[in-house]
């Protein structure tokens, strides 16, 4: 019995329905020709019986299926729409990046007096007076360790020259 069960597992796990469906024909018309009328009735309804259940549960899934596929091709012509709207959306948002690019006055070259020091040509007087002290104690000669005054030195009398560049330039008493 327990190979039977395993063959009719086999049978029907790699038959299609079309298959099935001729198997059982066939498997039907030859009981019907050997036996008698009561026995082809009894496996009949013993056929019926086993294997109705198994039918209705492939309706409803082959239903259930074909209700999926139809919701899929839906959020698919759905999704088709979003994405032409998408695109459309970012055409424009290209066209206004570039009017607005063309708006834009070219960016302005910093002064390079002014960025050696980190600073731009727009700083209010007493960022610069900050930055000039700042400058002076972090480069000051006399916070490093000797095997590094020449350099700092170096460094030092390069950005007070800077400094002092720009303070000439805008009327600063230094």
């Amino acid at each position: 019995m327990a190979a039977l069960t395993t063959v009719e597992r086999s049978l029907a796990s790699h038959l299609d329905e079309v298959g099935l469906r001729l198997v059982v024909g066939i498997g039907a018309a030859a009981i019907l020709a050997v036996c008698p009328v009561w026995i082809a009735l009894a496996l009949g309804w013993a056929g019926l019986i086993r294997y109705a259940p198994r039918a209705i549960r492939i309706a409803r899934e082959h239903d259930e299926l074909r209700e999926v596929c139809h919701a899929a091709k839906a959020a698919a012509a759905e999704a088709g729409t979003g994405l032409d709207e998408a695109c459309q959306r970012i055409a424009e948002l290209e066209r206004e990046l570039a009017k607005a690019r063309a708006a834009v006055r070219p960016a302005q070259v910093p002064d390079p007096t002014y960025h050696r020091v980190g600073l731009h040509s727009d700083s209010p007087d007493f960022l610069i007076e900050a930055a000039r002290r700042a400058f002076r104690s972090q480069l000051h000669p006399d916070r490093h360790p000797p095997r590094h005054r020449q350099q700092a030195h170096e460094r030092f009398v390069r950005a007070e020259a800077t400094f002092d560049t720009i303070y000439r330039e805008r009327g600063l008493n230094g």
